[in-house]
Formats: C-alpha cells, structure tokens, sequence
C-alpha cells in the first residue's frame, strides 16, 4: 500500500504544481493588470500563441474525441509510472479518477477569475506528453416539469443540459433527497400527500464533470378538495339578566358555527335594538315599567348564508312592592238574602244578612251601612234597612269601635217597594259600609278614614214574584 502511494503522488504532485504555475501565472497577470483593456491586451497576447492554435483544434473535436483523448493520455501517464507487481490495475484505476476528476476540478477552481470565453485549453507536458485540459467554468442547466397524478401524487421529471456532459442529477422533495443518478431525465413520484398541504417543494441539481452545479427550485401547487357544502343553520346560546333594582335588562347572544357568523341580531318587545358582525353581541337595556313584560328574539346568519331558527324568551320586570299603611280597611265579606219575600203594609220585604270585616291593621271607628236599590231602566236609590235593636230605618250603626281583624254583622229586612210595582221585577240590591247617604257636611271618606277607599261595596241580585202567594204581614 506504501508502495501505490508513492507512485500515486510521483503523478499527482507534478500534475498539482505544473497547474498551478500555468494557472497561477495568467491568473496573476490578469489580476495585475487593473483594466479590462490591459486584460484583452494579454488575452490577444495569449491568442498569437501556439497556444490559440491548440485552441481552434480542439473546437473541431466533438465532446466524444475529447474524452476518448483524456482516456488515452490518462492510461498512457499511468502505465509510464506504474511499475510491475505493485498493484498495476487498482493503481492504474486511481490515477486515472485523479486525472480526469481531480485535476480538472483543481484547474477549474483555479481559473475561476479567468475574464476570457468560458472554455480555455492548456496545454501541459508531463514525463514528454502533450496534455489537453478543459477548464469549463459553465454550469448544467436544470428544470423540472410536474404533473398532478391520482390521489394527490406528483410526478417530477429532471432534465438538465451543459456545454459538455452532465455527470449527476439529483432531486429533494421537501428537503429529502428522493431520487439520484447520471442520466437525463430523471423521473420521481412522490405522493399520495395529505389532505390540508397546499404545496409541494422540490429542489433539482445537476453537476458536470468539472464541478460545476446548476439548481432549479421551487414548489408544485396541489389540489385542495372543495369545502363541504355548509347547510346547517348556525346554533345560538343566550343569556340574559335583570337587575331588579335598576329594572334593567342584559343580554349575551353567542353564535356558533363550522362556516363561520355573519351576524348577530337583537329584537327586543318587537324592535331591532342591536346588530352585530361577529359572533356575539351584548345588550342592556331599560330602566323597564315596574310589572311590564320584556320580550326578545335572536337570529344569526353565517358565512355560507344559513339563518338560524330565531331563540325567543321573556323577563319578567317585578312590580313595585305595595307600600304598608296603617288604617282601618271595612271591606264587606259577605251579603245574602236569609229567607223569602214578604209583604208588609203592602211593600216587599227581603230579609238580608250583611258581615263587615276590618281587614286594615288599625281599630275603625263607629260607622253605618247603607242599602241601595236599582230596578230595570233606573238608577240607584236608597231602601230601608231594619235590624232589630235600632233606632233608624234607613241605616243601621255599629255599636262601637271595630277591631282590626274583626267582623259585625247586621241582619235585618230590606224595603224592595210597593208589591203592585215591583211584581216579576228583578232588583239589584247593593251595600256600603261606613256610607254617607243622609248625611251632611261628612268628609269624603265618611265617618272612618280608610287605607283603602275603593273596596266598601257588595252587590246581589234578587228576583221578585209575579204574583205574591207569600206571607201577608198585619201593619205595626
């Protein structure tokens, strides 16, 4: 192994040094001379040479004839300094990769600043060998074509070209190299990709066989699927509130759906008060009428044009509490007649029972009840009322003060009128306790001052008789 070494370098060692000076010199001059013009001048010194006429030969030679010239003067350079018994066919192998890969990728790197055409030929002699060396400076050219296959595949097909031959190709989907190799086109399918990728990246080299590197890159759209036709209505959640101090409402309408909302929209008690473009919407409103009924309605809309069904509700505003007051309160509780008609001294009789309550929170004062009378087609007037015990006809009294919470009862007959007048007529009979009726310079509420004024009357009605088969009483 010692030994093929030695050898080796005895061919690469000259090779490196001899470039180096030839390069090395013109790529000097060129840097020394600081114009464009001082360059043309030794580029044209360079042209009367022999070596321009080295140059126009090898022009003439089709890229087949230049590499079956290296090949030759590679094994010619290797058989002179391969010596028998020292691994001739694996020594023979390594110097040839050195001089067509190695040497022309050092010479390429070293005319990299050349400022002549892109192909320069040298000639160099080693061991008495004329050595044609092309410093190619010109990368391949790639591109790439795609085409969409079934079930979201890609197929990526690499060309490249260049001035001479291209050496490797090489193709990266998404950052990982998929597929390689030395010949033109080069062809890869890649695939299926997932649902929701939108792109496809891909990145093609190609290299020739002095190094140089040529890059396409880019990405492939894909198909995307067509969104799901949306025919669900969006789905609402509302939340309202009420203060009932304030008497004020508030409102939180949330709106859910796959397609996105439109809008929100608010009717309260038949009006639009609020509209959204979003998918919420907040309300307060009132303050509202104390016992009043406030009535909403939410509707919303999304992105594919769906309208939810409207959510409906209703809050209940408190009515204002009664304000307590303290009084007496005679409400009458009852009011019946007791028995049937009679006559007496001609005029019709109706025994009655009548019961006052003191539903008030204070003791009320003494006060009397009054009967009134109506027949068809007249108004109210006033009837006797008897009750044993008495001293008028015409309006019983209490005997004194009434308790809150208690009752008095009155029983006693009511005067309905003349028999001759009142036959088959029927007659509305009404009562009020603690009544005026008679009396003069009483204040309004008589003689005991209620909390509650409106509720001192009881109705009935009573139906008399056509004819009088009832009980016929003597006068006195």
């Amino acid at each position: 192994m010692a030994e093929t070494d030695e050898l080796k370098n005895r061919v690469k060692e000259p090779v490196k040094n001899i470039a180096r000076e030839v390069v090395g010199d013109i790529v000097y001059r060129i840097a020394r001379a600081g114009t464009r013009r001082a360059a043309r001048e030794i580029k044209d010194e360079l042209k009367e040479s022999a070596f321009r006429r080295l140059q126009e030969k090898i022009r003439k030679l089709s890229e087949e004839k230049i590499d079956r010239l290296l090949d030759e003067h590679a094994k010619k350079a290797a058989r002179q300094v391969t010596e028998p018994g020292a691994g001739r066919q694996q020594l023979v192998g390594d110097i040839e990769r050195e001089f067509r890969y190695g040497l022309k990728k050092t010479l390429a790197k070293m005319a990299g600043p050349l400022m002549w055409p892109t192909v320069v030929a040298f000639t160099l002699v080693i061991g008495g060998l004329a050595w044609i060396i092309i410093v190619d400076r010109e990368p391949p050219e790639v591109w790439v074509t795609a085409r969409p296959g079934h079930e979201r595949t890609v197929t990526f097909t690499v060309e490249a070209s260049d001035n001479r031959r291209v050496d490797w190709i090489e193709l990266a989907v998404e950052g990982e190299v998929v597929e390689q190799g030395g010949a033109s086109p080069l062809e890869y399918t890649g695939g299926p990709y997932p649902e929701g990728m939108t792109a496809v990246s891909y990145t093609a080299r190609a290299w020739d066989l002095a190094g140089n590197e040529g890059i396409e890159e880019d990405e492939w759209p894909l198909p995307q699927s067509p969104p799901p036709v949306d025919r669900m209505p969006p789905k609402l959640s509302i939340s309202p509130f009420l203060d009932p101090r304030l008497r004020t409402v508030s409102i939180t309408v949330e709106a859910t759906d796959d397609s996105g909302i439109e809008w929100v929209q608010l009717t309260v008690n038949g009006r639009l008060e609020k509209e959204e473009p979003s998918s919420s919407l907040k309300y307060l409103g009132g303050p509202y009428p104390a016992g009043s009924t406030v009535r909403y309605s939410a509707i919303a809309r999304d992105g594919a044009g769906n309208q939810s069904f409207p959510e409906e509700g209703t809050i209940e505003i408190p009515a204002l509490p009664k304000p307590q007051v303290l009084g007496p309160d005679l409400v009458v509780s009852g009011f019946e007649v007791t028995g049937p008609l009679r006559l007496k001294g001609g005029n019709i009789l109706a025994p009655v029972r009548v019961v006052v309550w003191n539903k008030g929170n204070a003791t009320a004062g003494r006060f009397k009840v009054a009967v009134e009378g109506q027949e068809p087609g007249e108004p109210y007037s006033v009837r006797p009322f008897t009750v044993p015990g008495q001293n008028s006809i015409w309006y019983p009294f209490t005997d004194g003060p009434l308790p809150a919470g208690a009752e008095v009862v009155f029983e006693g007959d009511v005067n309905i009128g003349p028999g001759t007048e009142f036959g088959g007529l029927t007659v509305n009979l009404r009562i009020t306790a603690d009544s005026c009726l008679g009396d003069e310079l009483q204040p309004p509420y008589c003689r005991v001052e209620e909390s509650d004024e409106g509720n001192n009357e009881e109705s009935i009605t009573v139906r008399v008789p056509d004819t009088f088969p009832i009980p016929q009483y003597p006068k006195g």
